[in-house]
């Protein structure tokens, strides 16, 4: 029997491809993965084998629960056909504002490789994107802070080795500009504060995704990850579970996390434009 969702992902895929705007979809189908995209064939090889590389690293490592029905991924060659695309399908978003979107109801996640402006994508938006997928599937009512800060660290600017293994806690000098800015206008170093805040709250504070993704990072450094992300599927979201963690006291994680910041954070602004972290695929140029 087709489910309602399947025959919504099929209407999504025809609206796309039926669009004057958008050249005609090559596709790849894994088991996990259905890829549409307006890229040379050569680069949806590349694709695949980066997203089901990316997969196979953090399942079940990091989320029991895997993708049971293939995520359909629309990737077009620029930020101009992605937002036709999207239009087209009828689906709300704005790649003037996100290079790439997660429609959870749909199953999809639409996404493109060159910017208006020439610059090209690397990785990072795939993954942060698919990230998301999981964590609905295995995190229930999760906040913001949490779903953008773990998406972020796993995803952005994470590379699959030539062995295959990915390559976690990378430079990321697109955050660490935000949150040196930030801090260099007073914000403070307080997980809980952001942990109280609503979703839209959260959205609206300039640099909470950049300090969400310095927490897992944190988290993360001290060999912790895997433990706090099942401690949360246990026990919720609460910082009193992070203290329990980590064994230390909210106050004394504040100021592991300002150090943390500071000393292997905010270096990594220094690389914003050495080119040393954009991820680009020679493929998918």
């Amino acid at each position: 029997m087709i489910c309602v969702r399947e025959i919504k992902v099929f209407f999504l895929f025809w609206a796309c491809l039926c669009c004057s705007a958008c050249s005609p979809f090559k596709t790849e189908f894994t088991s996990h993965f259905h890829i549409y995209s307006t890229v040379n064939q050569e680069s949806m090889v590349s694709i695949k084998d980066n997203l089901e590389g990316y997969y196979a690293n953090i399942v079940p490592r990091y989320f029991p629960k895997g993708i049971d029905y293939p995520l359909s991924i629309f990737y077009f060659k620029n930020q101009t056909e992605a937002q036709n695309g999207i239009k087209a399908a009828g689906l709300d978003g704005d790649f003037a504002y996100y290079r790439g979107l997660y429609f959870g109801d749909v199953r999809a996640i639409y996404t493109y490789r060159m910017e208006n402006n020439g610059e090209v994508q690397g990785w990072g938006t795939l993954f942060h994107e698919i990230t998301h997928h999981l964590i609905t599937l295995n995190y229930r009512n999760q906040p913001r802070w949490f779903s953008e800060g773990l998406s972020a660290f796993l995803g952005e600017y994470s590379r699959i080795n030539k062995d295959g293994r990915l390559n976690l806690g990378r430079p990321n000098p697109w955050r660490a500009e935000i949150l040196n800015d930030n801090i260099k206008k007073g914000m403070p170093i307080d997980i809980g504060h952001m942990m109280s805040l609503s979703n839209e709250a959260f959205d609206k504070w300039q640099p909470g995704k950049s300090f969400s993704w310095s927490l897992f990072f944190w988290i993360y450094s001290q060999g912790k990850l895997e433990a706090y992300l099942r401690n949360v599927r246990q026990k919720g979201y609460g910082v009193n579970v992070l203290e329990d963690t980590v064994a230390m006291p909210a106050a004394e994680i504040n100021r592991a996390l300002d150090l943390f910041i500071s000393n292997a954070v905010i270096p990594m602004v220094s690389r914003k434009n050495t080119g040393m972290n954009k991820g680009v695929d020679p493929f998918l140029l």
